[in-house]
């Protein structure tokens, strides 16, 4: 009878331990110099695509795209002109652009897609003037397509109700606190 309990017992606590489709895997710590600089964390770490998605703020869509920003792109000088700088991602981009993009870029994507751009936005705050200092375009494998600069910046009246005139609300809010 004793033998019957403790077999089980055994099967019962084999039943109990985890499983290796339900380990965690270990984390490598080759090239840690010190303990100092292990973590331990009941919650997993985020995803390289989960921090990329928390590093943007959703602002506003329309007819191109949905348009987000990223709150630590925001910069001004400190001059009474004060040039604001900010960056935005417009993502799910309208699908009759995508198809130009894609046949722009055919030749670097083969299997895949364009996804997102990026602008990086000037906005001179004073006479409330803005100009495009540049953009990139992204593919869904997170290869760059183009990256551009524009060397002669024009600034021009910020339209109402625009994605610009939402950003320059965001850069006042942002800039307020600082």
């Amino acid at each position: 009878m004793r033998f019957l309990r403790t077999i089980t017992l055994a099967v019962v606590l084999c039943a109990c331990a985890p499983t290796g489709a339900f380990a965690e895997e270990p984390e490598d710590t080759r090239g840690v110099a010190s303990p100092e600089e292990w973590s331990l964390s009941a919650t997993p770490r985020p995803s390289e695509r989960q921090k990329e998605a928390a590093r943007w703020t959703p602002l506003l869509k329309n007819d191109i795209g949905m348009y987000h920003y990223e709150e630590g792109s925001v910069a001004s000088d400190a001059g009474e002109g004060s040039v604001a700088s900010i960056t935005l991602k417009v993502c799910d981009l309208k699908p009759d652009l995508l198809v130009k993009l894609n046949a722009k870029y055919s030749y670097l994507l083969d299997e895949d897609a364009v996804s997102y751009m990026e602008q990086k936005l000037l906005v001179r705050r004073a006479d409330r003037t803005f100009a495009v200092s540049g953009h990139k375009i992204f593919s869904l494998g997170g290869i760059l397509l183009e990256d551009t600069a524009i060397p002669e910046l024009k600034f021009r009246p910020i339209p109402e109700k625009s994605v610009v005139e939402a950003a320059l609300e965001k850069i006042e809010e942002i800039l307020s606190r600082s």
